[in-house]
């Protein structure tokens, strides 16, 4: 529970870093808070164009992503995250993608947007970010002990059988 305290805080205060590519595409932006959060982009000029959204996650874990058209003149070609492609597919006029189940490490993440627009073209996406769980020292205590017996029983399993061979 503390470390998704943690986490929460972290995500907030780097929505506040969050960098952006190129001027032509000042529209596009990411909000993250609390383990999830969204991204898009509108009014894309006319052409190909290249998002690179970045955030910062302070602990490793699992990702979730999905991206949508919002309107027919956008034509994604891919869509990245930490080089990890999403997968994309057309249906009718609009493109959709997805990934799911990524594993992250912590540390500053960019997520790619490539495609073309035919003009006014636009986006978006959602996030969500569950940090890798950490067992509690009792489960580690547990698990230590568990070792341990199960050790000690095939010790004495093998001293018992020599026992019966001779």
């Amino acid at each position: 529970m503390r470390t998704f305290k943690k986490l929460v805080l972290a995500l907030a205060a780097s929505s506040a870093a969050v960098g952006l590519s190129g001027a032509a595409n000042a529209a596009a932006s990411i909000s993250y808070a609390g383990g999830s959060g969204t991204f898009g982009n509108s009014g894309i000029a006319a052409g190909s164009f290249t998002d690179l959204l970045n955030f910062t996650l302070p602990v490793s874990g699992t990702g979730n992503f999905t991206i949508t058209t919002s309107s027919t003149g956008v034509d994604f070609k891919n869509v990245t995250i930490d080089g990890h492609a999403f997968s994309l597919t057309s249906v009718g006029p609009f493109d959709y993608g997805f990934l799911i189940g990524q594993a992250l490490t912590a540390g500053v993440k960019t997520l790619s947007i490539g495609g073309t627009s035919t003009g006014n073209g636009s986006y978006g996406g959602s996030i969500t970010f569950s940090a890798a769980a950490v067992p509690e020292p009792a489960t580690w205590a547990m698990m230590i002990g568990g070792l341990g017996l199960v050790g000690g029983a095939m010790r004495r399993r093998a001293k018992h059988q020599q026992l019966a061979v001779a």
